[in-house]
């Protein structure tokens, strides 16, 4: 008789059991301390202008995305303003899994920017000049993104993951969907005959090999994104000392649907499928201070404190896995010729997730009415991400994030250059990886960006188009053989290669009054 499966902390013990050498592009086929990164690593959008510019503004005012990154920009306003940046992003991820290729793209319709700056002047008696109170909407993240990846596996296959967490889990503790897996007739107990004991194995042979290769097929499809409101205040302290603070409040959805699908060469077992999808729901709060001194007229110098994010989560999942047979006779009284179903209910799991705080330091060099030059250094480390449930306090997690990120320095550099009221602008970021282990992959992030402008006393209307081209590794399961320690899991895991680019253009469209 098939056993009921257990539940460790909710469907959120996700399909793939990946080392933490295997970056996920997308986690929600990972674990928890995968989210915890993923949630934490911001792509500030802003306004067109500060992307065109690579992203730097720590000190460089003027402009509503300072609401976000360093409030003490809003001092620089000398009248109020409002904008809008709507945008088109194009997505392309290339796979490579056992040397066969895919590529898939996604476009998304997204509204990336909006605000308002209110300025009020107080004259330059009392040394304090000017205020201005912002409020702005940010998309710090998105998730929309969708990839798969197929080929035929002679080595091994997700049975043998299965197999492997049963043999080395103590039955009461097994994952939920090496119970699944029990419960669709994939694996099995069984007793050795010269020792008697006891082991769990595939419930039908063959075992992949070149003879009985696998076909193997993973489909990942993500939406979704991480948003801040943002609330400010610049002050202007006689053109040459700017202070400002600010509140954020985020709002998150992360979705996730993930199926995977194995075809076997034998004439017993014909298929297997598992269906995954997870839907993320959160809402956070974190503050700003920063503040801009301009030494002499053609230099400013600006920092900022971004305080960690407490994200408090909400998730649901639902899974289904299926095995197909093809009038296989499991015992003298079952005979399965049919698809068996392993269907689990919709469980539900609420978390907290604390991001770390962010550090910012810019400059700018002002070349005249030419133009001018600026940059900026960010320090985030990754290590001091803290999970934390009601549930579970998620310690192995957290120990995770400890081994596995890393600190790291961002850069950021841009350049406008005017003639009359027309602007051209060009910039670079470089966003370091945040894992101690970068063997596999180069994970660093380079982007590049290139905007126009037009501005005169009544409105503004910039153009930009951004650039972003990275790569990560993606394994659909994890599996070691026991036979060989000096064989790394890293070698034996089938690993798919990610290569992915995307394109962004968007427009802002801003008044003055």
């Amino acid at each position: 008789m098939k056993k009921v499966f257990t539940l460790l902390i909710s469907a959120g013990i996700f399909f793939a059991s990946t080392k933490a050498y295997s970056q996920v592009l997308v986690p929600g086929a990972s674990d928890y301390y995968e989210l915890g990164l993923l949630f934490s690593q911001y792509d500030y959008k802003g306004t067109s202008r500060i992307q065109a510019l690579g992203g730097a503004q720590t000190s460089l005012g003027g402009d509503l995305s300072s609401t976000l990154s360093n409030p003490a920009g809003l001092g620089f306003y000398n009248r109020s303003e409002i904008s809008l940046t709507p945008s088109v992003n194009t997505y392309s991820i290339n796979s490579n899994y056992l040397n066969n290729s895919t590529e898939d793209l996604k476009t998304k319709f997204n509204v990336e920017h909006f605000g308002a700056a209110l300025h009020k002047a107080f004259g330059k008696e009392s040394g304090f000049i000017s205020g201005t109170f912002g409020l702005s909407f940010t998309k710090t993240n998105e998730f929309n993104y969708q990839y798969n990846i197929s080929g035929t596996n002679a080595l091994n296959d997700i049975i043998d993951h299965f197999t492997q967490n049963a043999n080395q889990i103590n039955e009461n503790n097994w994952p939920l969907f090496t119970n699944m897996a029990y419960n669709v007739y994939l694996i099995d107990e069984f007793q050795d005959t010269e020792t008697n004991e006891l082991f769990w194995d595939r419930t039908v042979l063959p075992y992949p090999s070149e003879e009985f290769p696998v076909d193997q097929y993973d489909e990942i499809i993500s939406e979704g994104s991480q948003n801040q409101w943002s609330i400010s205040y610049g002050a202007n302290f006689e053109d040459i000392l700017y202070l400002g603070a600010g509140i954020g409040i985020q709002s998150l959805r992360y979705d996730i649907e993930k199926y995977y699908e194995e075809n076997y060469p034998g004439d017993d077992l014909i298929s297997m499928s598992l269906y995954e999808y997870i839907s993320t729901r959160g809402t956070g709060i974190n503050g700003t201070v920063g503040f801009i001194v301009r030494p002499v007229k053609q230099l400013t110098i600006g920092a900022s404190v971004i305080s960690p994010t407490i994200l408090s989560l909400s998730e649901q999942s639902e899974i289904i896995m299926e095995s197909n047979f093809n009038n296989y006779e499991y015992d003298d009284n079952t005979v399965l010729n049919q698809v068996v179903d392993g269907e689990g209910e919709i469980f539900e799991f609420d978390y907290q997730i604390t991001t770390p705080v962010r550090f910012n330091a810019g400059a700018t060099v002002f070349l005249g009415k030419a133009g001018f030059l600026t940059g900026d250094i960010e320090y985030v480390d990754y290590s001091n991400i803290s999970m934390d449930s009601e549930i579970d306090p998620l310690d192995d997690q957290d120990r995770i994030i400890n081994a596995e990120y890393d600190k790291v320095l961002n850069y950021k550099l841009g350049a406008e250059f005017r003639l009359s009221n027309f602007r051209l602008r060009g910039g670079y970021a470089l966003t370091k990886s945040p894992y101690v282990n970068n063997d596999l992959a180069d994970r660093d992030v380079n982007k590049f960006s290139f905007g126009l402008g037009y501005r005169n006393p009544k409105f503004f209307v910039d153009l930009v188009s951004t650039y972003s081209m990275g790569n990560a590794i993606y394994s659909p399961y994890s599996f070691a053989p026991e036979d060989n320690e000096n064989l790394q899991d890293i070698y034996v895991t089938p690993i798919s290669d990610l290569d992915y680019n995307n394109l962004n253009i968007a427009f802002s469209l801003g008044f003055f009054f």
